[in-house]
């Protein structure tokens, strides 16, 4: 028996709100002593996070290889795993991509921005830059509920489109990219990351859902609620689906905001720009 079912109802709800006072208190205390920790110490803040725009000692390790029922530890097994902003929660993919958005605000300025399934630390460097966007998901809260598969939106309305580690979560992922590229206006820019292996020659997947196949997808693709990995071929995959597309590289930034692969090894460092033909 639960020890929940032993606590009156008021007594829980007391005792889970200060919970979650007291874990907001300690990750503000957290946070308050990395930032005066850089600031005392200045020439051993070598790390740098352009979402918040916070200089670090270091980065930090995620929660993901304490938690082997959700993500398969293989995944992040000889992969750096301090690669995670303390402040704002930001990975690699994610300062990769702020990096390359302070060099394009002007492109984002007055525009329209949707974001699929909106993420901490890009979240913090929009508010931060004043950029206008409108959140979108299925299950999480968020400005509009969509699905990728069958977007409720007009043909060529959004100038911009932001969608990262989603498309493996979906049931057709090519229906996906379809419903994107006919939403997205001519001209207008994707920017999409995935789980990608090198190893793999082209994507494997498994979309039926099973709990046999809960426990093949944490197995092969790191997560269960995954449904498929990409391979080397993924840049063909978006081309095929209509789109020019350029690579945002993370390899060729700045050491300092750690631009490396993780912190799984299908966590590539690098993002795809992907361009809609003016006349498509």
């Amino acid at each position: 028996m639960s020890i929940k079912q032993h606590i009156p109802k008021p007594m829980m709800t007391v005792l889970l709100k200060g919970y979650t006072l007291y874990a907001k208190c300690k990750k503000s205390l957290k946070i308050k002593k990395c930032l005066i920790d850089a600031k005392l110490n200045p020439s051993k803040a070598v790390c740098y996070c352009p979402c918040c725009d916070n200089r670090l000692r270091s980065f930090e390790s995620g929660y993901f290889t304490r938690m082997p029922n959700v993500y398969n530890p293989k995944r992040y097994k000889g992969i750096k795993q301090e690669v995670v902003c303390p402040i704002c929660g930001a990975i690699p993919r994610h300062r990769i991509l702020a990096t390359y958005f302070n060099k394009h605000k002007g492109e984002l300025k007055n525009k329209r921005i949707l974001y699929f399934a909106c993420e901490s630390g890009l979240w913090t460097w929009m508010k931060r830059n004043r950029i206008s966007i409108t959140t979108a998901d299925f299950f999480a809260t968020a400005n509009l509920k969509l699905d990728l598969c069958n977007i409720v939106q007009p043909d060529n309305s959004w100038d911009w489109i932001i969608c990262n580690h989603v498309l493996e979560h979906v049931d057709e992922y090519k229906q996906a990219l379809n419903e994107l590229y006919r939403i997205l206006k001519p001209g207008g820019k994707l920017i999409i990351s995935f789980p990608i292996l090198a190893s793999l020659q082209t994507i494997i997947e498994e979309t039926e859902h099973t709990e046999k196949n809960k426990k093949k997808r944490l197995e092969l693709y790191g997560q269960a609620d995954h449904l498929r990995i990409f391979g080397a071929d993924s840049k063909d995959v978006l081309i095929q689906a209509g789109f020019n597309v350029d690579i945002i590289d993370g390899s060729r930034m700045d050491k300092r905001i750690m631009p490396v692969v993780g912190p799984a090894d299908y966590d590539v460092n690098y993002l795809f720009l992907c361009k809609k033909q003016k006349g498509g």
